[in-house]
C-alpha cells in the first residue's frame, strides 16, 4: 500500500533542474582586462592634455615638447642612422656590466647568506658601498681606467651588483627556518639542505633583485655617457639638453625606458616559470 505522503529525496549537489544559460561572456573578459584597459585610457589621456597644452600654449615648446613632436624627432633620430650606433654602444656597456653583476652578485649574495663568517667579514663593505652614491665613483674610475668602455661598464656593474647582492642575501636569510631544520632533522647534508631548500626558496628574491638591477644599471650606463663618452644614448639625452631639443632628449629616455620594461618583463616571466617548477 502506496504511502500518502511521499518521501521527497534531496535533489544531488550539482544535479540540473533545467536548462542553464550560458555565462554572459563579456564580463569574464572585462574582469580580465579592466586594469590593463584603465592603464591604457590614463595614459591616453595623459598625452592629449600633453599635447593639448603644448598646441594653446600652456607649456612652452621650448622647455617641454609634445608627443607629436617626440614622434617627429623619433622618425628623424631613426632615419640618421644614429640611433642603431647608440644603441649598440649602449646596450654594449650595459650587457657586460649586467653580465658581471650576475655572475659575481648571486653567487656572493648565497654564500654571505648561507655562512655568517663571510657575512660578518664583508658586510661593512657591502653597507658601505650601498649606502654610498655610487655614481660619485664615475671620475675615479676614468682616471684608472681612461675615457672608453671600461669605466662605463664598471659604473654599470657597480649600480646593478649591490641591489642584487643584498637581494639574493635577504632571501637566503629569509627562507623558512622550519624547511631547514626539518632537513637536518633528515640527516640532509649542508650541501643537499642548500641545493633543495635555500636555492629554490630564494627564487623570487633572486628575481627581485635582478628587476632592480635592471633599473640601476640603467641608471649607470646613462650616467657614464653623460660624462665619459661622445656616443650612446645617455651622450644623446646630455647633448640634447644643452641645445635644448627637448623632443630628441625624450627620444633618447623613451628608448632606454623602454629597454627597462622589457627586460623587467622577461625576468617576471622567468619568475613565474621557476615558481611553477618550484611547487
Amino acid at each position: 500500500m502506496t504511502s500518502a505522503v511521499e518521501t521527497v529525496r534531496p535533489e544531488k549537489p550539482g544535479a540540473e533542474t533545467g536548462p542553464v544559460s550560458p555565462p554572459a561572456k563579456g564580463i569574464p573578459f572585462y574582469r580580465r582586462t579592466n586594469h590593463r584597459l584603465i592603464s591604457v585610457l590614463a595614459v591616453a589621456l595623459f598625452l592629449i592634455l600633453w599635447e593639448v597644452s603644448g598646441r594653446v600654449g600652456i607649456v612652452s615648446p621650448f622647455f617641454v615638447s609634445s608627443p607629436s613632436g617626440v614622434v617627429t624627432a623619433g622618425i628623424e633620430y631613426f632615419q640618421s642612422g644614429l640611433v642603431w650606433t647608440d644603441m649598440k654602444i649602449s646596450g654594449l656597456e650595459f650587457v657586460i656590466g649586467y653580465v658581471l653583476a650576475v655572475v659575481v652578485g648571486i653567487p656572493l649574495g648565497l654564500a654571505m647568506g648561507w655562512y655568517k663568517t663571510l657575512h660578518a667579514a664583508l658586510s661593512p663593505f657591502v653597507d658601505f658601498l650601498f649606502s654610498t652614491p655610487r655614481v660619485a665613483f664615475l671620475p675615479l674610475l676614468i682616471v684608472w681606467m681612461g675615457v672608453g668602455i671600461a669605466p662605463k661598464v664598471a659604473l654599470v656593474f657597480i649600480m646593478a651588483v649591490l641591489p642584487l647582492l643584498m637581494s639574493v642575501i635577504s632571501g637566503v636569510k629569509t627562507v623558512d627556518k622550519t624547511l631547514l631544520s626539518v632537513g637536518k632533522l633528515f640527516g640532509a647534508s649542508q650541501l643537499t639542505v642548500f641545493r633543495t631548500i635555500v636555492l629554490p626558496g630564494s627564487v623570487p628574491s633572486i628575481i627581485a633583485g635582478l628587476r632592480v638591477a635592471v633599473g640601476t644599471g640603467l641608471i649607470g650606463m646613462v650616467v657614464g655617457e653623460l660624462y665619459a663618452s661622445s656616443e650612446g644614448l645617455g651622450y644623446r639625452i646630455v647633448e640634447a639638453g644643452q641645445l635644448f631639443q627637448t623632443d630628441r632628449l625624450f627620444v633618447a629616455a623613451i628608448i632606454v625606458a623602454i629597454a627597462g620594461v622589457l627586460l623587467s618583463g622577461a625576468l617576471a616571466r622567468l619568475e613565474k616559470r621557476l615558481s611553477a617548477w618550484r611547487s
